[in-house]
């Protein structure tokens, strides 16, 4: 019977059925709890759901039984990851490493998370390790370059180097977008990307994250080039029309750039960054009513989004709503301690008739 049972489970869990999976497991635990196959099938049932707690619960219940598995631990160290649990993630990919020690995907895994909690230099490290198994490994130098890339800075806070555009040079005080120190590792980034995309010429977050790079060498048409090729790809991939149109943007064609946010945002709802971007845009055209929704939209996405009561407060300025202005420079101003953010805000709220 039990094998019956367990095998249902199995035919659930193949078409994608995991309630009815986990219902058929639970029913083999419960009446068999010594079985390491159904703690560990129910586990990964768990984990397609998104319920990593369980899910983690049930993989350590299966380790308990078979300490040797090296999966269980890869398992269970991918649902501490998503979790954002980082440092157990990668105490758990360290045992499964130490069980196979020339498996390239947990090198990868572990990697990841090194990334997920910026230790890059860790996480670059693994990546090495990986393509030193696998030198065809497009993952491993997509996401060395990743690291590279944000070892670089491209990760750094949004102000830390935000250009602000003063009304006497006819633009707006907005953060429209953002500006970046050169480092040798953005290059050492591109040189990542390429031999990944070497490798797997279909790769389209390569060609996306390619895009972002030449973007912040300025170098735009570049940047235009691999965002479009990574659409003809992957026609669904929001983020290779939102990087397009920032590069639009900095060379002030705007109407390009909201174009590129209305089709990332139609792809992909949830966009707090190109609701904020196409406000922007909408604010360098003047249109500052139009900028508002599209900050409010941003706001509403993500509620301590501050970049968000920082544009919308420098448009209800300009379109002479000073009470509201007001009102949304402070809320940036508090939701980030950051000196140029708050020495921007400063200036504005000490204008004649600001305050």
């Amino acid at each position: 019977m039990l094998d019956r049972v367990l095998g249902r489970g199995a035919t659930h869990q193949l078409k994608g059925d995991h309630d009815r999976a986990v219902a058929d497991y639970s029913v083999v635990i419960q009446l068999s709890p010594g079985g390491v196959l159904a703690y560990t099938c129910r586990g990964e049932s768990y984990y397609k759901k998104g319920d990593y707690e369980r899910a983690i619960a049930d993989f350590s219940e299966a380790i308990q039984l078979n300490p040797g598995d090296v999966a269980l631990y890869s398992n269970r160290g991918t649902c501490y990851h998503y979790k954002g649990n980082y440092d157990h993630a990668i105490a758990d990919y360290g045992k499964a490493i130490q069980l196979r020690p020339d498996s390239v995907d947990l090198y990868i895994n572990r990697g990841n998370s090194y990334k997920g909690k910026m230790d890059y230099d860790h996480a670059i490290a693994d990546y090495n390790k990986a393509i030193d198994l696998r030198p065809n490994s497009a993952h491993g130098y997509f996401n060395r370059g990743s690291c590279y890339a944000r070892r670089s800075g491209w990760d750094r806070p949004v102000s830390e180097y935000a250009e602000i555009i003063s009304p006497e040079s006819g633009g707006v005080e907005l953060f429209f977008g953002v500006t970046y120190r050169y480092s040798p590792d953005l290059d050492r980034a591109i040189s990542d990307f390429d031999r990944a995309i070497q490798i797997k010429p279909d790769f389209a977050a390569a060609y996306d994250s390619r895009a972002v790079a030449f973007g912040i060498k300025k170098d735009y048409d570049k940047c235009i080039a691999d965002d479009d090729k990574a659409i003809e790809i992957d026609p669904n991939f929001a983020e290779a029309y939102f990087n397009p149109g920032n590069a639009y943007g900095r060379i002030g064609d705007y109407s390009r750039a909201i174009s590129d946010y209305s089709k990332a945002i139609e792809l992909k709802p949830h966009f707090p960054e190109a609701y904020l971007f196409r406000g922007s845009a909408y604010a360098y055209k003047l249109d500052y009513r139009s900028a508002i929704v599209e900050f409010s939209k941003a706001i509403q996405l993500q509620p301590d989004f501050v970049f968000a009561y920082y544009n919308r407060g420098v448009a209800y300025m300009y379109k002479g709503e000073k009470d509201k202005a007001i009102a949304d420079l402070k809320t940036a101003a508090k939701l980030r301690d950051d000196p140029m953010l708050r020495n921007n805000v400063k200036g504005l709220l000490t204008k004649p008739g600001a305050s």
